[in-house]
């Protein structure tokens, strides 16, 4: 399991046990930051900022010993109500919340989508609605579909003509060469419109 999928754990038990965290949770205070550092990092005993394997393990099964302990999990995951948390227990429970954390991002990613959809009628009726009904008719329509395809087109025409600049021997494709003199150039042209040079970022460090 990657830091990555441990952090999913992590956030899908928290959602797994919400009620009950949040009711035990003091009021935060207004005048304290959140903490930045990522919920596995308590586990990063040799502080190299990963998890190897030994370390993987040992925040997994605090994850379980801790989830074992709370009233709520044990009513949902002890299927056989004998008090413990067997091995395929857990790797059920797991799954359960795995899937209730997909579920809450799905229904986030829907509302998100329909707020965005939302927006966008509204600034097309805004722009496109002549005759104020609230409705774009076909002539309406029309219209805002010409608008759309004239913003693509314009920018298609903007990035070919971008390609033939820098494609001095104009065969299509940019060699080594032509990139290198077409990011100076782009250094240069950034450059003026911040009013000062620019500096690319250095180079990832292997």
């Amino acid at each position: 399991m990657k830091n990555s999928s441990l952090n999913t754990l992590f956030a899908a038990a928290t959602l797994f046990l919400a009620p009950t965290l949040l009711s035990a949770q003091p009021a935060p205070d207004k005048d304290t930051p959140p903490p930045r550092e990522p919920r596995w990092a308590r586990f990063d005993a040799n502080q190299d900022g990963k998890l190897d394997d030994t370390e993987r393990t040992a925040a997994k099964q605090a994850l379980r010993d801790n989830l074992s302990k709370n009233p709520r999990f044990l009513e949902r995951a002890d299927t056989d109500k004998d008090g413990a948390i067997s091995d395929s227990e857990w790797a059920a429970a797991q799954k359960k919340m795995k899937s209730m954390r997909q579920h809450r991002m799905e229904k986030r990613g829907k509302m998100h989508r329909a707020q965005a959809a939302k927006h966008h009628r509204g600034a097309l009726l805004k722009r496109f609605d002549a005759n104020q009904d609230g409705k774009l008719d076909e002539t309406e329509r029309a219209a805002a579909r010409a608008e759309g395809e004239k913003r693509v087109r314009a920018h298609l025409e903007k990035q070919l003509a971008r390609l033939k600049a820098a494609d001095a021997d104009g065969d299509g494709k940019l060699r080594a060469s032509e990139w290198a003199t077409a990011k100076e150039k782009f250094r240069e042209k950034r450059a003026e419109r911040r009013g000062g040079p620019e500096q690319m970022p250095p180079p990832p460090e292997e």
